[in-house]
């Protein structure tokens, strides 16, 4: 399988957990009402989930610095790149700070924060995606053309 692939489909999978784990906690807040399970039962969701999309997205992220950054030539004057390079890093120390305020009781203050987190961290995952995943799947259905 080729390595791009492999990223793109790790990167897809990662985005849309994290598109369903936003489901997840609009239910939780009350905001919608689609899966009718407990509250309890949502938040041990909501926590497994988020952990597989952390791991997910960091295993991309060490994938593309390790092919494209260490390995290739960035295309530095293109914005999409820009625009990558800008937010993954943001994303990936939103998905730590949140990680840290979740499981340590020393930064537990910063459950106040913790919705603007999250809302943050995945505008940040909707940029990051839209910047690599979505554009070589578009590429590759433009470009190469495939036959279904």
């Amino acid at each position: 399988m080729d390595f791009v692939l492999a990223k793109v489909i790790l990167a897809s999978a990662a985005f849309l957990l994290g598109v369903l784990n936003l489901l997840v906690m609009l239910e939780m807040m009350q905001k919608i009402r689609l899966f009718g399970l407990p509250y309890q039962t949502l938040s041990v969701w909501h926590r497994r989930q988020g952990d597989v999309i952390a791991l997910l997205f960091f295993v991309t992220a060490a994938m593309c610095v390790k092919f494209f950054v260490l390995e290739g030539r960035p295309d530095w004057g293109s914005l999409r790149v820009a625009g990558h390079m800008l937010f993954a890093p943001l994303a990936l120390l939103l998905i730590a700070g949140k990680l840290l305020i979740v499981n340590l009781k020393a930064l537990a203050r910063g459950y106040r924060y913790i919705d603007y987190i999250g809302a943050s961290l995945f505008a940040s995952l909707v940029v990051v995606f839209g910047t690599s995943a979505l554009w070589y799947l578009y590429k590759w259905l433009t470009i190469a053309r495939p036959r279904f």
